[in-house]
């Protein structure tokens, strides 16, 4: 076997990521995703959006914590989101948010 099929087969192991290898091999830390603001489409309004269409209402205290980002993003995206989304009156008071149907 040449060293070129060597190497190949070897990365190709890595990339299974078998027990013994990750017995082997140090631990990635974790990081949370990284989203933009108002990218249309993507970023924290599409997340917003896409969390609202599969589990809204919702607050912002659960956007901010399904995002892992701070309120005042999540209410500036709500802003940017205004024509796709409608503010209500949850059970204890507190304003949460939806799609428009």
């Amino acid at each position: 076997m040449s060293t070129c099929d060597e190497k190949q087969r070897h990365d190709h192991h890595r990339a299974g990521l078998s027990r013994a290898t990750l017995a082997r091999e140090p631990l990635l830390e974790w990081q949370p995703l990284r989203v933009t603001d108002h990218a249309p489409g993507g970023g924290l309004t599409g997340k917003t959006l896409h969390h609202l269409q599969g589990f809204g209402p919702a607050s912002v205290a659960d956007l901010a914590q399904f995002a892992i980002v701070h309120r005042t993003r999540v209410r500036a995206a709500l802003r940017a989101l205004a024509d796709s989304v409608r503010t209500l009156e949850g059970p204890d008071g507190a304003e949460k948010y939806d799609v428009l149907v």
